[in-house]
């Protein structure tokens, strides 16, 4: 009747609407918590790069970790979304299977196993394809990605070699290998969506068929539920149980690409759990298992028990002076008046590498300068990696007096001003920072920069001269309240007059409270210096103070001797004009501030200028561009021809259902 067939409709509006409603709530739930998941390894790869060993930074690369924050883990914000409808899919391949039962007989057992078995195997053995593509697609980003970080970071040696067309190349290469993998696995993508289009259409024809071979009589009534209950099972076979599949099969490729990331060295003084190499831990486990020798016995009362009750922290960071000053120390008894300790240390940057530092003891008094000086390669950066607890020592200990602050061989500065990059998060302390600007020899720099200490810097510091950079690197070491200070060769990029005020008024004379080690390759310092340490291969060959030295070697006398006179030319020597300061071409020239403007906090920080943008339309040749990208004129026919052909193949199907 009428009213029957209202109620009927109104219950199918109803049904449609609660489903539509159910089904955005549990995806947005599901793709709430893959997104989650995905924010919480992004935090623990950021967490795990600060923590790991110069050893451990060694072994990976730059385009590596872009790779993982980019595209690994965004595959568990898709990984998650079908995820129920594995657990789900059985449950309903037997309610649909028996409602067919109910219609049609034995002949539903026909259909139902057919479109079982024509996706479930083969699905599972194109996830498997799935996961292998995904891993070498991985690795062949990784690669290119590296390539071009490194190119760009070597951008300025390229064009003044007149190298582009090789590097094009070799970029070429790279990206010809990724698209291979990327092209396969849009082949099996294709296959993937071919069962979403066929298998409702042959699975019905196979039962149709089947029911007409028992001697019943195929009419509408039967053919039309036949075809919505087949399409149920195909949208959860075909379509959900496939893209669950795949994407767990991608997401297990990210987590084992993850987990490898994750078991690099860290530095021993960060570890998650304090005395506990958690990579170590993890390969006994696996060899453990290996051997079939894994049991909780062996294992439970040394790491996994001191893990359950101590927990697994994060090492923060105080951004103030007064953190910095209470940072923990490891403590040893020794004489008070000693800053530094190093004794009987060996050490090497990787536990099966060869031995970088052998057997060293060194002693340096509170508020002495030490000098360590050597040929190039013979240990004297390790030596400071190994007081900053980057170089892991095998035996031996070493004490430090305090907070250390460090300023490394390469100036390194980020995209901020001046004073940020010098300030490094601390608090600006006016009377400090001025004191500081001027025993780094910056004051006549920020009057010629164009807003002072407030003028921003590009990437890397690429608007500053190789003076520059190595000062501000200096002043933010200095800035930094500490005990004990480790200065890597920071004269070697700055002129001999500069040098020579950086090393008087600022090493000698500001820092003159404080425990220093200088290395240097300029020994016309040594005079000055408390302590003198010549490192050869590794190992000590000699230490003492400058007389000592002087009067038990005959070739470092000489040595000393002529750096002397080198010394005494130098002072006759006018003193070299001023060279003119490169400056970005971004940046305005506006008036140049006078000193007290650009060291008294009252000039404006000048802020990066937008990008530009440019709205509008686009043209059809941009679209012709895009499609000629894809391939020449013959593939994309083709492809056309193979989308006329299906969709025609789809279509006779239902057009032969009607007969």
């Amino acid at each position: 009747s009428y009213e029957q067939a209202v109620y009927c409709a109104t219950a199918v509006i109803m049904m449609s609407l609660l489903i539509a409603f159910l089904n955005h709530h549990g995806t947005y739930s599901t793709q709430q918590f893959g997104m989650k998941v995905r924010i919480a390894a992004c935090s623990l790869i950021y967490r795990k790069v600060m923590r790991m060993s110069s050893g451990a930074l060694a072994q990976t690369t730059a385009g590596q970790v872009v790779n993982l924050l980019s595209n690994d883990v965004n595959r568990f914000d898709y990984a998650f979304i079908y995820t129920h409808f594995i657990w789900i899919l059985p449950l309903q391949v037997v309610v649909v299977c028996y409602l067919i039962y109910l219609k049609i007989g034995y002949a539903a057992i026909v259909g139902v196993i057919g479109i079982v078995l024509q996706t479930i195997p083969v699905q599972s053995y194109m996830s498997k394809l799935a996961a292998r593509l995904r891993m070498r697609t991985a690795c062949k980003t990784d690669e290119r990605v590296r390539i071009m970080d490194e190119i760009i970071s070597g951008m300025q040696v390229i064009k003044m070699y007149a190298w582009e067309k090789p590097f094009e190349q070799v970029v070429a290469l790279a990206r010809k290998n990724e698209i291979k993998c990327i092209t396969s696995a849009s082949y099996l993508r294709g296959v993937y969506l071919s069962f979403m289009v066929f298998t409702e259409r042959l699975t019905l024809y196979i039962t149709l068929l089947s029911y007409s071979l028992f001697g019943f009589q195929v009419t509408a009534d039967i053919v039309f539920p036949l075809a919505q209950f087949f399409n149920t099972l195909q949208g959860t076979l075909s379509i959900i149980m496939s893209n669950a599949v795949s994407f767990l099969a991608e997401a297990l490729i990210s987590v084992q690409r993850l987990e490898a990331f994750m078991l690099f060295d860290e530095r021993e003084d960060l570890r998650s759990v304090p005395d506990v190499d958690i990579a170590k831990l993890v390969q006994m486990v696996e060899n453990k298992k290996k051997n079939h020798n894994l049991s909780e016995v062996d294992l439970r009362p040394n790491t996994f028990k001191k893990i359950d009750e101590e927990g697994i922290y994060n090492p923060g960071f105080e951004c103030s002076e007064k953190g910095l000053m209470s940072s923990t120390l490891c403590p040893m008894p020794v004489n008070p008046d000693v800053g530094i300790l190093i004794q009987n240390v060996s050490a090497s940057w990787t536990d099966d590498g060869p031995i970088s530092l052998n057997q060293l003891n060194i002693t340096v008094p509170k508020g002495k300068l030490c000098a360590i000086i050597g040929s190039v390669g013979s240990g004297k950066s390790s030596v400071l990696q190994l007081l900053l607890n980057e170089l892991r020592s095998t035996n031996g200990r070493i004490y430090l007096s305090g907070p250390v602050s460090y300023a490394s061989q390469e100036p390194w500065l980020f995209v901020a001003t001046v004073r940020q990059n010098i300030l490094f998060g601390l608090p600006y302390n006016s009377k400090k920072y001025k004191e500081v600007v001027r025993v780094c020899a910056l004051q006549k720099d920020f009057q010629q920069f164009p807003h002072g200490d407030q003028t921003l810097v590009g990437e890397r510091g690429a608007s500053l001269s190789g003076g520059q950079r190595a000062r501000i690197n200096l002043a933010r070491a200095v800035y930094r309240q500490a005990d004990v200070y480790l200065l890597d060769d920071p004269l070697s990029a700055v002129d001999a007059h500069v040098g020579r005020q950086l090393f008087d008024e600022c090493i000698s004379g500001y820092l003159r409270h404080s425990t220093r080690v200088l290395v240097t390759h300029q020994l016309h310092y040594l005079k000055a210096a408390d302590y003198i340490v010549i490192m050869n291969n590794g190992s000590v060959e000699a230490k003492g103070t400058y007389d000592e030295l002087v009067n038990t070697g005959k070739d470092f006398a000489k040595l000393l001797s002529s750096s002397h006179d080198e010394n005494e030319d130098l002072k006759d020597v006018e003193k070299p004009p001023p060279m003119s300061r490169r400056t970005s071409a971004r940046l305005s020239t506006t008036r140049r501030p006078s000193l007290c403007e650009s060291t008294g906090g009252c000039e404006v920080a000048q802020e990066m200028e937008e990008e530009e943008r440019e709205s509008g339309s686009m043209g059809w040749r941009v679209y012709g561009a895009y499609l000629r990208a894809g391939g020449r004129a013959p593939p994309l026919i083709f492809m056309i021809v193979l989308l006329v052909v299906g969709q025609l193949s789809a279509t006779l199907c239902d057009y032969w259902v009607t007969f």
